[in-house]
């Protein structure tokens, strides 16, 4: 085979390739804490939800304090929202339960 040849069929494999891969998808929720809720539990809840590769339960428990400053103020109560942010690797999967 040609270095040509060979050099076009990887180049078209690589394009399929980027072409056929979903791009990852931000889904940004905000959620309403509930009685028994704890900053744990609702990290717990939503890491489950992202499946755009491995996330660290500590850093994502820190991103949805860093989305909702006041939590390095006071406590959260019923009632409290909760911005929350997650990524899916899928644009045809849809957020659960959001």
């Amino acid at each position: 085979m040609s270095k040509p040849l060979l050099s076009f069929i990887l180049s078209a494999l690589l394009l399929f390739s980027t072409v056929c891969s979903a791009a990852p998808k931000l889904i940004k929720t905000i959620y309403t804490v509930q009685d028994g809720d704890s900053l744990n539990s609702i990290a717990t809840d939503f890491i489950k939800k992202n499946t755009y590769g491995h996330r660290d339960f500590y850093e994502f428990r820190e991103g949805i304090k860093e989305l909702n400053p006041w939590l390095l103020e006071r406590t959260m109560v019923i009632g409290d929202e909760l911005n929350i942010n997650y990524w899916i690797d899928d644009e045809k999967e849809t957020p659960q339960g959001s």
